[in-house]
């Protein structure tokens, strides 16, 4: 397969035709058509070996695929012993997911940052306006600790576009965290507390910040191992008493995706015009369900090129008719980690 240059990477010629495309994409915020999405998966089935293995353990032939709802999805699972590539480059970083010391990491190696950047700042912007109008600060305890971490890594880019010195990390000095946000807001910009969901409530309970209308905290999961599992509609109940606010956002996200989709209140996910999200039965995995159905949930991240953009995870929800989606939790089997909550149902 031969590879061209431009810059520092080296994408194959079979390639570029989707990478052009997924430029195109971001620029113009807008969704691939079903020929995009069809073509981009007929080149990671043939050049993508994991992918490629997978299928043909189907006993799928990917030319009989004709339509996106035939195209099936990749286990998450199987970042954990794979490398999941398209073809072959040099990482420019290798994100790990959280895991117990008994569990394996999911790993995903990433060609550019360059680019990773350029989509988590344009799906920001879109949801939240320019980085320009916001100070950051991050209660990302346990990402910072293991390092490797795509959250960290999309933070420290919007921390980058946004240019505020008093953006920054913190760990568990909440009462220094407090000042900061004081801070803050004598200060022209909104501001932006983003942080796991056991860290969160650790600050809100000490009762120290009352959030001003304009500024907002928005949680990214993360309550494993960390005391008794909350589902997210009680998790932000205790958010919005401890901030003194009336709403609170959500970022998902996982390791092997390159975008992340944002809810600005009551968990209603909206995915970046490039992702498409699925659901398929509890039963049948091959199997698609009505819109409002609950089921487990497949990604199609077009950005997901130099990987495998075809992901089926361990969570459940089900979409709205404009494609927004909601996650209620994951499969009784699936192991936890730190990117979700628990659902109780009533």
């Amino acid at each position: 397969m031969p590879e061209t240059k431009t810059g520092k990477a080296q994408i194959p010629s079979d390639a570029l035709a989707c990478v052009r495309r997924l430029d195109q994409l971001i620029q113009n915020y807008e969704a691939p058509t079903s020929t995009d999405i069809l073509e981009l998966f007929r080149f990671q089935a043939q050049f993508n070996p994991v992918y490629s293995a997978y299928l043909s353990a189907l006993g799928l032939n990917p030319q009989e695929v004709l339509t996106v709802d035939e195209i099936p999805c990749l286990p998450v699972t199987l970042f954990r012993n794979h490398r999941v590539k398209s073809w072959h480059y040099k990482s420019a970083a290798v994100w790990r997911s959280s895991a117990t010391t008994t569990q394996i990491p999911s790993k995903h190696y990433v060609p550019s940052l360059t680019r990773f950047h350029l989509v988590s700042r344009r799906i920001f912007e879109f949801h939240y306006g320019p980085c320009t109008d916001w100070v950051f600060i991050a209660l990302l305890p346990s990402y910072l600790e293991r390092r490797n971490s795509g959250l960290v890594t999309m933070v420290d880019g919007l921390m980058s576009a946004s240019g505020h010195p008093l953006n920054g990390y913190f760990m568990y000095d909440h009462i220094s965290l407090a000042e900061r946000y004081k801070n803050a807001c004598n200060s022209d910009r909104k501001v932006m507390l983003i942080g796991v969901g056991f860290a969160l409530l650790d600050l809100a309970d000490l009762n120290c910040m009352a959030l001003r209308p304009q500024d907002v905290v928005m949680e990214t999961g993360g309550m494993k191992g960390r005391g008794p599992e909350l589902v997210r509609e009680a998790l932000h109940d205790r958010l919005r008493y401890g901030f003194k606010t009336d709403c609170i956002h959500t970022e998902y996200g996982m390791t092997e995706l390159s975008s992340s989709s944002y809810a600005t209140g009551y968990g209603r996910l909206t995915p970046p015009p490039w992702m498409k999200i699925c659901i398929q039965d509890l039963h049948d995995p091959l199997q698609r369900v009505a819109i409002g159905k609950i089921g487990t949930i497949d990604i199609i991240d077009y950005a997901n090129i130099h990987s495998c953009s075809f992901i089926k995870t361990d969570d459940l929800g089900w979409t709205e008719s404009n494609g927004d989606f909601y996650v209620i939790g994951r499969r009784d089997e699936s192991e936890w980690r730190g990117c979700n909550l628990l659902y109780q149902p009533n």
